[in-house]
Protein backbone atom coordinates (compact mmCIF):
# COMPACT_ATOMS: atom_id res chain seq x y z
CA UNK A 1 0.00 0.00 0.00
CA UNK A 2 2.76 2.61 1.04
CA UNK A 3 4.58 1.33 -2.18
CA UNK A 4 1.61 2.44 -4.31
CA UNK A 5 1.21 5.96 -2.93
CA UNK A 6 5.21 6.51 -3.40
CA UNK A 7 4.59 5.30 -6.75
CA UNK A 8 1.44 7.52 -7.15
CA UNK A 9 3.41 10.83 -5.72
CA UNK A 10 5.95 9.96 -7.98
CA UNK A 11 3.98 9.88 -10.98
CA UNK A 12 1.99 13.39 -9.82
CA UNK A 13 5.68 14.83 -9.21
CA UNK A 14 6.65 13.59 -13.21
CA UNK A 15 3.17 15.18 -14.58
CA UNK A 16 3.77 18.27 -12.61
CA UNK A 17 7.30 18.70 -13.95
CA UNK A 18 6.09 17.92 -17.60
CA UNK A 19 3.47 20.63 -16.97
CA UNK A 20 6.14 22.50 -16.15
CA UNK A 21 8.23 21.98 -18.95
CA UNK A 22 5.41 22.63 -21.38
CA UNK A 23 4.39 25.70 -19.72
CA UNK A 24 8.19 27.00 -20.01
CA UNK A 25 8.59 26.19 -23.80
CA UNK A 26 4.73 28.10 -24.41
CA UNK A 27 6.64 30.60 -22.61
CA UNK A 28 9.91 30.72 -24.45
CA UNK A 29 7.80 29.87 -27.30
CA UNK A 30 5.94 33.19 -26.81
CA UNK A 31 9.07 34.97 -26.03
CA UNK A 32 10.38 34.16 -30.01
CA UNK A 33 7.15 35.32 -31.46
CA UNK A 34 7.29 38.20 -29.72
CA UNK A 35 10.62 38.97 -30.61
CA UNK A 36 9.84 37.89 -34.07
CA UNK A 37 6.99 39.94 -34.44
CA UNK A 38 9.31 43.15 -32.53
CA UNK A 39 11.95 42.58 -35.10
CA UNK A 40 10.13 42.49 -38.40
CA UNK A 41 8.14 45.73 -37.00
CA UNK A 42 11.39 47.41 -36.65
CA UNK A 43 12.62 46.26 -40.09
CA UNK A 44 9.30 47.74 -41.17
CA UNK A 45 9.89 51.00 -39.72
CA UNK A 46 13.83 51.49 -40.99
CA UNK A 47 12.74 50.28 -44.38
CA UNK A 48 9.71 53.36 -44.13
CA UNK A 49 12.77 56.00 -43.26
CA UNK A 50 14.79 54.76 -45.62
CA UNK A 51 12.13 55.02 -48.13
CA UNK A 52 11.42 58.46 -46.73
CA UNK A 53 15.15 60.13 -47.10
CA UNK A 54 15.49 58.04 -50.46
CA UNK A 55 12.06 59.97 -51.52
CA UNK A 56 13.49 63.26 -49.75
CA UNK A 57 16.82 63.02 -51.67
CA UNK A 58 14.98 62.33 -54.72
CA UNK A 59 13.50 65.90 -53.97
CA UNK A 60 16.60 67.47 -53.82
CA UNK A 61 18.57 66.29 -56.23
CA UNK A 62 15.65 66.43 -58.69
CA UNK A 63 15.45 70.28 -57.60
CA UNK A 64 19.46 70.47 -58.21
CA UNK A 65 19.69 69.23 -61.33
CA UNK A 66 16.71 70.94 -63.22
CA UNK A 67 18.79 74.08 -61.96
CA UNK A 68 21.50 72.44 -63.78
CA UNK A 69 19.91 71.83 -66.76
CA UNK A 70 18.63 75.31 -67.10
CA UNK A 71 21.99 76.86 -66.31
CA UNK A 72 23.40 74.65 -69.03
CA UNK A 73 21.16 75.34 -71.09
CA UNK A 74 21.05 79.61 -70.36
CA UNK A 75 25.07 78.98 -71.16
CA UNK A 76 24.05 77.15 -74.50
CA UNK A 77 21.77 80.03 -75.34
CA UNK A 78 24.92 82.89 -74.61
CA UNK A 79 27.20 80.86 -76.20
CA UNK A 80 25.25 80.57 -79.51
CA UNK A 81 24.21 84.47 -79.56
CA UNK A 82 28.20 85.15 -79.18
CA UNK A 83 28.93 82.56 -82.06
CA UNK A 84 26.21 84.67 -83.87
CA UNK A 85 28.19 88.17 -82.76
CA UNK A 86 31.31 86.31 -83.93
CA UNK A 87 30.20 85.56 -87.16
CA UNK A 88 28.69 89.07 -88.10
CA UNK A 89 31.70 90.76 -86.76
CA UNK A 90 33.88 88.41 -89.26
CA UNK A 91 31.61 89.11 -91.60
CA UNK A 92 32.15 93.04 -91.05
CA UNK A 93 35.89 92.46 -91.11
CA UNK A 94 35.29 91.03 -94.17
CA UNK A 95 33.84 93.79 -95.48
CA UNK A 96 36.00 96.16 -94.48
CA UNK A 97 38.71 94.80 -95.34
CA UNK A 98 36.96 94.29 -98.91
CA UNK A 99 36.82 97.94 -98.79
CA UNK A 100 40.50 98.51 -97.48
CA UNK A 101 41.62 96.84 -100.76
CA UNK A 102 39.50 98.81 -102.97
CA UNK A 103 40.70 101.93 -101.58
CA UNK A 104 44.24 101.07 -101.84
CA UNK A 105 43.65 99.46 -105.16
CA UNK A 106 42.81 103.06 -106.12
CA UNK A 107 45.43 105.13 -104.63
CA UNK A 108 47.89 103.03 -106.15
CA UNK A 109 46.23 103.23 -109.55
CA UNK A 110 45.76 107.10 -108.70
CA UNK A 111 49.67 107.66 -108.02
CA UNK A 112 50.95 105.24 -110.76
CA UNK A 113 49.08 108.06 -112.68
CA UNK A 114 50.79 110.74 -111.15
CA UNK A 115 54.30 109.18 -110.74
CA UNK A 116 56.97 110.92 -112.22
CA UNK A 117 60.77 110.08 -112.93
CA UNK A 118 63.26 110.07 -110.44
CA UNK A 119 64.76 113.78 -110.30
CA UNK A 120 62.24 115.83 -112.30
CA UNK A 121 59.98 118.48 -110.22
CA UNK A 122 56.68 117.50 -109.07
CA UNK A 123 54.44 119.74 -107.65
CA UNK A 124 53.39 119.67 -103.97
CA UNK A 125 49.79 118.03 -104.26
CA UNK A 126 47.46 117.59 -101.08
CA UNK A 127 46.62 113.84 -101.74
CA UNK A 128 47.61 110.92 -98.62
CA UNK A 129 50.85 109.18 -99.78
CA UNK A 130 50.40 105.36 -100.43
CA UNK A 131 51.79 104.18 -96.93
CA UNK A 132 52.40 99.81 -97.83
CA UNK A 133 52.84 98.74 -94.09
CA UNK A 134 54.65 102.22 -92.48
CA UNK A 135 53.55 105.42 -91.18
CA UNK A 136 55.57 108.49 -91.19
CA UNK A 137 55.46 110.39 -87.95
CA UNK A 138 54.66 113.66 -88.45
CA UNK A 139 57.78 116.78 -87.70
CA UNK A 140 57.00 120.00 -85.82
CA UNK A 141 60.19 121.22 -86.07
CA UNK A 142 60.61 120.87 -81.78
CA UNK A 143 61.77 117.40 -82.26
CA UNK A 144 65.54 116.51 -83.76
CA UNK A 145 65.30 116.49 -87.44
CA UNK A 146 68.19 114.40 -88.08
CA UNK A 147 66.89 111.63 -85.88
CA UNK A 148 63.47 112.17 -88.21
CA UNK A 149 65.37 112.08 -91.18
CA UNK A 150 66.74 108.86 -90.35
CA UNK A 151 63.51 107.59 -89.39
CA UNK A 152 62.16 109.14 -92.58
CA UNK A 153 64.45 107.41 -94.78
CA UNK A 154 63.92 104.10 -92.96
CA UNK A 155 60.35 104.44 -93.84
CA UNK A 156 60.87 105.43 -97.31
CA UNK A 157 62.94 102.32 -98.06
CA UNK A 158 60.93 99.95 -96.40
CA UNK A 159 58.08 101.22 -98.56
CA UNK A 160 59.65 101.36 -101.64
CA UNK A 161 58.65 104.77 -102.17
CA UNK A 162 60.79 106.79 -105.32
CA UNK A 163 61.48 110.31 -104.57
CA UNK A 164 57.69 111.89 -105.70
CA UNK A 165 55.97 109.64 -103.21
CA UNK A 166 58.69 110.52 -100.37
CA UNK A 167 58.53 114.26 -101.47
CA UNK A 168 54.35 114.13 -100.60
CA UNK A 169 54.41 111.41 -97.42
CA UNK A 170 57.36 113.84 -96.28
CA UNK A 171 55.54 117.52 -97.52
CA UNK A 172 51.71 116.20 -95.39
CA UNK A 173 54.06 115.63 -92.51
CA UNK A 174 55.30 118.57 -91.64
CA UNK A 175 53.32 120.34 -88.83
CA UNK A 176 52.89 123.74 -87.35
CA UNK A 177 56.25 125.76 -87.50
CA UNK A 178 58.16 123.58 -89.94
CA UNK A 179 55.19 124.57 -92.48
CA UNK A 180 57.01 127.73 -93.05
CA UNK A 181 59.84 125.87 -94.43
CA UNK A 182 57.38 125.40 -97.56
CA UNK A 183 56.00 128.82 -97.58
CA UNK A 184 59.43 129.84 -98.59
CA UNK A 185 60.03 127.24 -101.19
CA UNK A 186 57.13 128.08 -103.10
CA UNK A 187 54.46 125.71 -104.65
CA UNK A 188 56.89 123.74 -107.30
CA UNK A 189 60.25 122.31 -105.21
CA UNK A 190 62.22 118.72 -105.38
CA UNK A 191 62.46 115.99 -102.83
CA UNK A 192 66.60 117.22 -102.20
CA UNK A 193 65.28 121.03 -102.31
CA UNK A 194 62.87 120.26 -99.08
CA UNK A 195 65.49 118.05 -97.22
CA UNK A 196 67.97 120.82 -97.63
CA UNK A 197 65.58 123.63 -96.10
CA UNK A 198 65.03 121.62 -93.31
CA UNK A 199 68.29 120.61 -92.78
CA UNK A 200 69.31 124.71 -92.42
CA UNK A 201 66.43 125.11 -90.62
CA UNK A 202 65.94 122.39 -88.39
CA UNK A 203 69.62 120.58 -88.66
CA UNK A 204 72.93 120.43 -86.97
CA UNK A 205 75.52 121.62 -89.29
CA UNK A 206 75.24 125.06 -88.33
CA UNK A 207 75.16 124.87 -84.44
CA UNK A 208 78.72 122.65 -84.31
CA UNK A 209 80.69 125.69 -83.02
CA UNK A 210 78.51 125.78 -80.60
CA UNK A 211 78.43 121.64 -79.48
CA UNK A 212 82.77 122.10 -80.28
CA UNK A 213 82.71 125.04 -77.44
CA UNK A 214 80.58 123.01 -75.14
CA UNK A 215 82.80 120.37 -75.35
CA UNK A 216 85.80 122.68 -73.77
CA UNK A 217 83.93 123.37 -70.69
CA UNK A 218 81.95 119.60 -70.58
CA UNK A 219 83.91 117.13 -68.25
CA UNK A 220 82.47 114.09 -66.15
CA UNK A 221 79.96 114.92 -63.25
CA UNK A 222 80.18 114.19 -59.68
CA UNK A 223 76.97 112.39 -59.99
CA UNK A 224 77.61 110.42 -63.74
CA UNK A 225 79.33 107.25 -64.09
CA UNK A 226 81.68 106.53 -66.75
CA UNK A 227 79.05 104.44 -69.39
CA UNK A 228 77.09 107.88 -68.96
CA UNK A 229 79.98 110.12 -69.49
CA UNK A 230 80.90 107.94 -72.62
CA UNK A 231 77.20 108.78 -74.21
CA UNK A 232 77.33 112.40 -73.37
CA UNK A 233 80.55 112.52 -75.24
CA UNK A 234 79.64 110.43 -78.12
CA UNK A 235 76.75 112.25 -78.69
CA UNK A 236 78.47 116.05 -78.37
CA UNK A 237 81.08 114.98 -80.47
CA UNK A 238 78.96 113.71 -82.96
CA UNK A 239 77.24 116.69 -83.18
CA UNK A 240 80.03 119.05 -83.45
CA UNK A 241 82.24 116.95 -86.01
CA UNK A 242 79.21 115.57 -88.23
CA UNK A 243 80.77 117.91 -91.02
CA UNK A 244 83.84 116.07 -90.80
CA UNK A 245 83.19 112.13 -90.08
CA UNK A 246 87.06 111.83 -90.16
CA UNK A 247 87.75 113.17 -86.61
CA UNK A 248 84.59 111.98 -84.95
CA UNK A 249 86.78 109.06 -83.35
CA UNK A 250 89.72 110.81 -82.67
CA UNK A 251 87.78 113.45 -80.55
CA UNK A 252 85.43 110.63 -78.93
CA UNK A 253 88.18 109.34 -77.16
CA UNK A 254 90.11 112.30 -76.24
CA UNK A 255 87.56 114.07 -75.05
CA UNK A 256 86.21 110.90 -72.68
CA UNK A 257 89.76 110.68 -71.31
CA UNK A 258 90.37 114.42 -70.55
CA UNK A 259 86.83 114.62 -68.94
CA UNK A 260 87.67 111.55 -66.33
CA UNK A 261 87.42 113.12 -63.25
CA UNK A 262 89.02 110.92 -60.95
CA UNK A 263 93.13 111.55 -61.91
CA UNK A 264 94.39 108.34 -61.60
CA UNK A 265 91.91 106.41 -63.66
CA UNK A 266 92.49 109.25 -66.50
CA UNK A 267 96.28 108.93 -66.10
CA UNK A 268 96.25 104.93 -66.56
CA UNK A 269 93.16 104.97 -69.74
CA UNK A 270 95.96 107.67 -71.58
CA UNK A 271 98.85 105.27 -71.39
CA UNK A 272 96.61 102.90 -73.05
CA UNK A 273 96.81 104.89 -76.52
CA UNK A 274 93.08 103.51 -77.40
CA UNK A 275 92.02 104.84 -80.56
CA UNK A 276 88.35 103.66 -79.61
CA UNK A 277 86.00 104.72 -77.46
CA UNK A 278 84.90 101.40 -76.58
CA UNK A 279 88.28 100.32 -75.67
CA UNK A 280 88.59 103.77 -73.32
CA UNK A 281 85.73 102.78 -71.84
CA UNK A 282 86.57 99.55 -70.90
CA UNK A 283 89.74 99.93 -69.52
CA UNK A 284 88.62 103.12 -67.56
CA UNK A 285 85.87 100.52 -65.56
CA UNK A 286 89.04 98.02 -65.39
CA UNK A 287 90.84 100.64 -63.73
CA UNK A 288 88.19 101.99 -61.50
CA UNK A 289 87.20 98.79 -60.43
CA UNK A 290 90.45 97.95 -59.52
CA UNK A 291 91.04 101.58 -57.76
CA UNK A 292 87.63 100.73 -55.68
CA UNK A 293 88.51 97.24 -54.29
CA UNK A 294 91.94 98.65 -53.29
CA UNK A 295 90.29 101.12 -51.11
CA UNK A 296 88.02 98.23 -49.90
CA UNK A 297 91.25 96.24 -49.36
CA UNK A 298 92.67 99.14 -47.39
CA UNK A 299 89.96 100.16 -45.39
CA UNK A 300 89.57 96.34 -44.02
CA UNK A 301 93.33 96.47 -43.21
CA UNK A 302 93.08 99.61 -41.55
CA UNK A 303 89.93 98.39 -39.24
CA UNK A 304 91.80 95.33 -38.70
CA UNK A 305 94.62 97.27 -37.30
CA UNK A 306 92.61 98.72 -35.12
CA UNK A 307 91.22 96.10 -33.70
CA UNK A 308 94.54 94.22 -33.12
CA UNK A 309 96.21 97.49 -31.36
CA UNK A 310 93.19 97.59 -29.23
CA UNK A 311 92.91 93.87 -28.49
CA UNK A 312 96.86 94.20 -27.70
CA UNK A 313 96.34 97.04 -25.47
CA UNK A 314 97.45 99.50 -27.14
CA UNK A 315 99.95 102.11 -25.48
CA UNK A 316 99.45 105.93 -26.60
CA UNK A 317 102.58 107.94 -27.50
CA UNK A 318 104.00 111.17 -26.45
CA UNK A 319 105.12 113.27 -28.89
CA UNK A 320 107.15 115.30 -26.46
CA UNK A 321 109.65 112.79 -25.42
CA UNK A 322 109.10 110.34 -27.45
CA UNK A 323 108.00 107.19 -25.23
CA UNK A 324 104.87 104.97 -24.89
CA UNK A 325 102.36 104.67 -21.84
CA UNK A 326 101.70 108.19 -21.67
CA UNK A 327 100.72 111.86 -23.30
CA UNK A 328 102.56 114.99 -23.82
CA UNK A 329 100.53 116.61 -21.02
CA UNK A 330 101.28 114.29 -18.54
CA UNK A 331 105.12 113.73 -19.38
CA UNK A 332 107.36 113.03 -16.70
CA UNK A 333 110.23 114.93 -18.24
CA UNK A 334 107.81 117.99 -18.69
CA UNK A 335 106.88 118.18 -15.11
CA UNK A 336 110.45 118.15 -13.51
CA UNK A 337 111.28 120.99 -16.81
CA UNK A 338 108.49 122.79 -15.10
CA UNK A 339 109.16 122.28 -11.40
CA UNK A 340 113.01 123.62 -12.68
CA UNK A 341 111.98 126.34 -14.59
CA UNK A 342 109.76 127.37 -11.42
CA UNK A 343 112.90 126.65 -9.26
CA UNK A 344 115.08 129.32 -11.52
CA UNK A 345 112.23 131.77 -11.38
CA UNK A 346 112.32 131.43 -7.43
CA UNK A 347 116.14 131.59 -6.85
CA UNK A 348 115.74 134.90 -9.60
CA UNK A 349 113.12 136.36 -7.75
CA UNK A 350 114.63 136.02 -4.50
CA UNK A 351 118.70 137.15 -5.72
CA UNK A 352 116.44 140.72 -6.96
CA UNK A 353 114.30 141.01 -3.69
CA UNK A 354 117.54 140.70 -1.52
CA UNK A 355 119.65 143.01 -4.28
CA UNK A 356 116.44 145.66 -4.12
CA UNK A 357 116.64 145.66 0.13
CA UNK A 358 120.52 146.06 0.18
CA UNK A 359 119.99 149.30 -2.40
CA UNK A 360 117.54 150.71 0.20
CA UNK A 361 119.69 150.03 2.96
CA UNK A 362 122.58 152.10 1.05
CA UNK A 363 120.40 154.70 0.05
CA UNK A 364 119.38 155.13 3.98
CA UNK A 365 122.39 155.28 5.86
CA UNK A 366 123.63 157.83 3.25
CA UNK A 367 121.01 159.93 4.01
CA UNK A 368 121.44 159.93 7.75
CA UNK A 369 125.25 160.50 7.51
CA UNK A 370 124.59 163.82 5.51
Amino acid sequence: MVMLQEQARRQEEQARRQEEQARRQEEQVRQWKEQLQSGQEEQARRQEEQMLLMNDLHATFGKEIKEVKDRVAQHDKRLSEAETQIEKAETRIDQVNNRVDNVMADMKKSLDELKLGDGATAPVVATTPSLREFKVPPFDGTSSWSAYKIQFEAVMKANGWNKSQAMTALTLGLRDQALTVLEALGEEVTYEQLLEALEAGYGNAHLEHVFRAQLKDRVQRINENLQQWALEVEKLVRKAYRSVPALIEGNLVQTFIDGIRDLEVRAAVRLGHHEMLKDALAHALEVEAVRQDHRSHRVREVAAATVRDRNKGYSPRCYGCGEKGHLRSSCPKRTLERDGERSQEGIAANSTAQQHRETSKSQNCGAGAG
